[in-house]
């Protein structure tokens, strides 16, 4: 049986897509008057709040969303489709605000979009910081794609609501005081502000972790899990995990895959497996081993004590020196605490998780 996976993905899924790491110290391009600032800066509530930087940050969403439409998803977005397809993959949290998950063809939550009897929509991804698709007005929480207002943007002017233009004009007919006009803004969660659908995400949250579809794999990657409320999911999805995995499976639940993969004392107990890649070489890996096989044969990664994998076939022409430095991982050994993936791939040691004993065996495969 395949598992029922969250994956949990962050910005650098997309980097190959030409996406900046909005924590990366880029500056801004194209845009003089924001040439010393960060990217980081530019996703700080006072963008909307100063009226001195509205301007700016008007050229720059509409500057970024152009960027944006202009890319085209990465293998690893094609790869998060692929697992969709065919059934592995209950949910997808993405810190992305680029839609490229919605261009692969996954099925993508907005709430300006029909919902289902439930009340929830029937969407595998759940954007957490918003869409730079789209607009929003602050005041009534109309929603507009933003490609229709990019030449008003360019120009440094957010677009008045037009579904607050329409009531003041029956308010005028009425005899009625006037009130002001609001603007609409791009529909992206700013440093400091408070999320305008977060009651929408909680609920998929809350559906997913109720056990009433029980999730027995997580996935993140592309991230580096800095922000609190990041660290409150994953850790939140990890135990539940753990508590739908059988404790006689021997297979990873929890995995760890970044370019930058430092292991933190705080997540020793979290993940199974650190994997330090390129995720893009890791989704090439996955997409060419499912077309191979086909769709109805069960589908695995395995990494051997030599670090063959089946798409992949490395081997190694000198002991790694983190084998050396811990024998009882040499072949043979099947102590199962290292995972291996291809050239490039450094990988780590951590300890079992809680519900196997300090002597567990772990195979070396990874079932997706």
């Amino acid at each position: 049986m395949h598992p029922d996976a969250v994956a949990y993905v962050g910005a650098g899924i997309s980097v190959a897509a030409g996406i900046p790491d909005f924590r990366s110290k880029q500056v801004i391009p194209g845009i003089p008057e924001l040439a010393q600032r960060k990217l980081k800066d530019m996703f700080q509530l006072s963008m909307i709040m100063d009226e001195t930087l509205r301007p700016s940050f008007a050229r720059f969403s509409a500057s970024l969303a152009q960027k944006t439409e202009d890319s085209q998803p990465t293998l690893f977005h094609k790869l998060l489709k692929a697992l969709e397809d065919r059934g592995t993959l209950v949910r997808i949290y993405t810190q992305n605000i680029d839609g490229l998950e919605s261009k692969a063809g996954v099925s993508t939550y907005h709430r300006s979009c029909p919902q289902t009897g439930d009340g929830l929509q029937r969407s595998t991804c759940i954007p957490l910081h918003g869409s730079l698709r789209y607009i929003y007005c602050q005041s009534c929480h109309a929603v507009e794609e933003m490609k229709h207002h990019q030449d008003e943007l360019m120009h440094g002017t957010f677009p008045s609501c037009r579904s607050c233009q329409r009531e003041q004009h029956a308010r005028r007919e009425a005899g009625k005081r006037a009130r002001l006009v609001p603007t609409m803004v791009p529909d992206v969660v700013l440093y400091g502000q408070e999320h305008p659908d977060s009651q929408g995400i909680t609920e998929f949250q809350m559906q997913d972790l109720s056990g009433t579809q029980p999730i027995d794999l997580l996935l993140v990657v592309g991230t580096g899990m800095h922000v609190i409320g990041t660290q409150r999911i994953i850790r939140e999805f990890s135990k539940q995990v753990r508590k739908n995995r059988s404790p006689t499976d021997p297979s990873p639940c929890v995995v760890y895959l970044n370019l930058e993969c430092k292991q933190q004392k705080k997540w020793e107990s979290i993940f199974d497996v650190w994997i330090q890649a390129d995720c893009q070489t890791v989704a090439a890996a996955i997409l060419d081993t499912l077309k191979e096989k086909g769709e109805k044969e069960k589908r695995k990664l395995h990494v051997s004590d030599t670090y063959e994998v089946d798409c992949l076939s490395v081997q190694h022409e000198q002991e790694p020196e983190y084998l050396t430095a811990h024998p009882g991982l040499r072949t043979g050994s099947r102590s199962g605490f290292s995972y291996g993936y291809g050239p490039g791939v450094k990988p780590y040691m951590r300890q079992p998780c809680g519900v196997r004993q300090s002597s567990a065996q772990f195979p070396h495969e990874i079932y997706l």
